[in-house]
């Protein structure tokens, strides 16, 4: 499903839904805050009493407040058969990659975004360049990429919600989001997004009703071009509803 498929029913929802979380977490946000600028509080999710839970949410992303794709995340916390130490992650179904490309490469025609591969058989050209953006950058133990797990930590827990900051990767401070831009000329175009994950963090309502979720992005290569992103793209997950599966992607 695309923005354009959405109806002002669920815009309106998404405004409701963010409305009235607001009103029982802007306290709670400011809690948060004060436990991080505290070093002892510092603290893993191992030492913040959360509930244990594993929940779907179907919802709308947006780029820097212009509302895009409809997809689906899922969202686990203190799910010690993942972790034993009581892991959290989110899992993405999708991310709007057709938004970013207009803000990012904004003179190219996108006739094909790539950011699938298959497996066992030889790759055509964009998924071979796929595949060889996500090596260069460290694998997926550094690269954000759709329907694989991104580790998060706990930063804080109230009674209304538990707030969640994205993991570094393993061999960098920053993450990185790829895909493949085929033009209308039949042309491919690596463009990757740099996620810095200290100013990505989500919030998880204490009883698993909502959850919203921001990626900084300061950065973006387009082939092996850097540019800086002024002012930084903001990504924004709003939940629309809780689902009991998520499937919906792009």
């Amino acid at each position: 499903m695309k923005t354009k498929e959405l109806t002002r029913a669920a815009l309106l929802l998404m405004m409701t839904l963010a409305l009235g979380c607001s009103k029982v977490t802007e306290n709670d946000r400011e809690t948060a805050s004060q436990q991080m600028s505290d070093p002892a509080s510092q603290q893993d999710a191992a030492n913040v009493a959360v509930p244990t839970m594993l929940c779907h949410f179907r919802g709308v992303w947006s780029v820097n407040d212009v509302p895009a794709d409809t997809v689906d995340v899922t969202v686990s916390v203190g799910d010690r058969s993942y972790n034993p130490k009581g892991s959290h992650y989110v899992c993405f179904y999708g991310f709007p990659f057709r938004e970013m490309t207009k803000r990012i490469a904004p003179d190219t025609k996108v006739e094909k975004i790539t950011t699938d591969m298959l497996v066992g058989v030889p790759l055509p050209p964009d998924q071979a360049l796929q595949l060889q953006t996500i090596i260069d950058h460290g694998d997926n133990y550094n690269c954000i990429e759709k329907c694989i797990a991104q580790d998060m930590r706990c930063i804080g827990a109230s009674q209304s919600a538990i707030y969640l900051e994205l993991m570094p990767g393993m061999n960098y401070a920053v993450r990185y989001l790829p895909w493949v831009v085929t033009d209308d000329k039949g042309e491919l175009q690596a463009i990757t997004a740099v996620v810095v994950p200290t100013l990505s963090q989500a919030t998880l309502s204490a009883n698993g009703d909502s959850f919203s979720c921001v990626l900084t992005i300061k950065e973006a290569e387009i082939g092996k071009a850097v540019m800086t992103m002024q002012p930084e793209m903001k990504l924004t997950f709003t939940s629309i509803k809780r689902v009991e599966r998520a499937s919906l992607g792009n």
